[in-house]
């Protein structure tokens, strides 16, 4: 028994190394960040500082629930049973989370309680923490902000007559799609769990001839690091514009927690028209320099300066399209399965986390290099 026990050993370290040698990316991915920096939000949220006296089964570490939705994210965000399952499955996964073949791994359960409990103020806390120190070791540079925003669609709402959504479409919840309180009956309690199934906080957008149906990702965007410092989910049909100024005074609010910004820079495209948010921030942030593609009229064509305005602003501008490329073709898009505005943005703000943490240790490993040389 003890050689069959030796042989599988041998076998999984064998089995490592050959992962390694093909190039693991989670190894580097460990090294390069500090997860620890993390964990003291997430226990002080999960009030981990309980009498362990009191019995009961010990919590799952912070950080290993912690990579593990970070993993959940890096990977088209699987489902809670996927996940328990690639983690079972995965040297590589069970490696960087610090587990080893045949440990018990955290069960889908466990991942779908952990995230309910952390919910989106903590995670959006996390992203602050994680900007800040790349802020400090100066990865973002504060050359400038791009403010974007990208579609998350949800399974459509298929329980509710034209009534209804008439209703839900004017931003009204119909009595009807209201659960009730202390159900009794079988048939409240059959009432509550068909209503906890739709969707009531999403909207319908349609964008040139797409139509989509669910959130919207508003995105602040480093220039030159392209780390996403801020993210605000509203419902798809909220426009662009509507939350504009507050994604450009967030971004540019984080730059002065850093070393002084001799000029704050926004761009945007043609969606966040209109001179007087350009006025708003131009008054609010002192000789802040504010660049939105200009937009042609009806009857009117934009005149040569412009187009020549144009090149120049979405030549800076398109890098922000870089970071929702590598979301959906690196990330598998963001795409949640989520019901409700709560768990979407908390959904959302991870896949933006999960992109700054991949992000941050190619910056980081690019800089080791050159510092090397």
């Amino acid at each position: 028994m003890r050689a069959i026990n030796q042989y599988i050993f041998n076998a999984e370290e064998v089995q490592q190394e050959r992962i390694r040698e093909l190039g693991n990316k989670l190894e580097k991915l460990n090294k390069l960040i500090d997860w620890e920096m993390f964990r003291s939000i997430i226990e002080k949220k999960l009030n981990r500082n309980k009498d362990a006296r009191k019995g009961g089964r010990p919590p799952m570490d912070a950080i290993l629930m912690f990579k593990i939705i970070i993993l959940q994210a890096l990977n088209g965000d699987l489902s809670d049973e996927s996940m328990e399952y690639m983690i079972t499955v995965r040297l590589d996964w069970l490696e960087f989370l610090g587990l080893v073949l045949g440990e018990k791994v955290p069960d889908k359960n466990t991942i779908w309680t952990f995230k309910e409990n952390l919910g989106t103020d903590t995670m959006q806390e996390l992203m602050r923490i994680f900007n800040q120190m790349l802020l400090e070791k100066g990865v973002i540079t504060c050359k400038g902000t791009i403010v974007d925003a990208t579609f998350n669609d949800v399974p459509r709402r298929r329980a509710t007559t034209r009534e209804e959504n008439q209703s839900l479409k004017s931003g009204e919840i119909p009595d009807s799609l209201k659960k009730i309180e202390c159900p009794q009956t079988p048939e409240e309690m059959a009432h509550n769990h068909k209503i906890s199934q739709i969707d009531t906080d999403a909207a319908w957008a349609e964008k040139g001839k797409e139509q989509h149906f669910g959130y919207k990702g508003n995105a602040a965007v480093d220039v030159e690091s392209k780390i996403v410092t801020d993210v605000v989910v509203t419902p798809a049909n909220v426009h662009d514009v509507r939350v504009y100024v507050h994604m450009v005074c967030l971004a540019f609010t984080f730059y002065m927690t850093g070393a002084p910004v001799e000029l704050l820079v926004s761009y945007a495209d043609s969606g966040y028209t209109g001179e007087k948010y350009h006025d708003m921030l131009v008054g609010m942030f002192k000789g802040a320099c504010i660049h939105v593609i200009r937009k042609a009229t009806k009857g009117q064509s934009l005149k040569g300066w412009e187009k020549s305005y144009n090149r120049s602003v979405a030549k800076i501008r398109c890098r922000v399209e870089h970071v929702f490329g590598a979301i959906t073709n690196d990330m598998g898009g963001i795409r949640t399965n989520s019901i409700g505005m709560e768990r979407n943005s908390r959904d959302i703000v991870i896949k933006f986390l999960a992109y700054n943490i991949k992000r941050a240790a190619f910056l980081l490993g690019t800089a080791n290099r050159a510092t090397a040389c």
